[in-house]
């Protein structure tokens, strides 16, 4: 459904799909694509989990260079 979202609003965007370990797969892209700005949502699963952002973001922001932008 995000395909065509986007393709109706005329943005252009590159889908990527790979395996291995989220966090470490998406700051390494960040980097490597040298992004200015990486945008994510982070899903609050009560008082703890709003703190600690989630276990993917709270990496992604541990070991990307890139600026990160969360999304709650």
């Amino acid at each position: 459904p995000i395909r065509i979202f986007l393709k109706r609003r005329g943005i252009e965007a590159t889908f990527v799909h790979e395996v291995g370990y989220p966090a470490e797969k998406i700051a390494k892209l960040a980097e490597k694509g040298k992004f200015d700005l990486l945008v994510m949502g982070s899903h609050g699963h009560g008082a703890l989990a709003g703190v600690v952002l989630g276990s993917v973001a709270t990496k992604v922001l541990a070991q990307c260079s890139t600026p990160v932008l969360l999304i709650r």
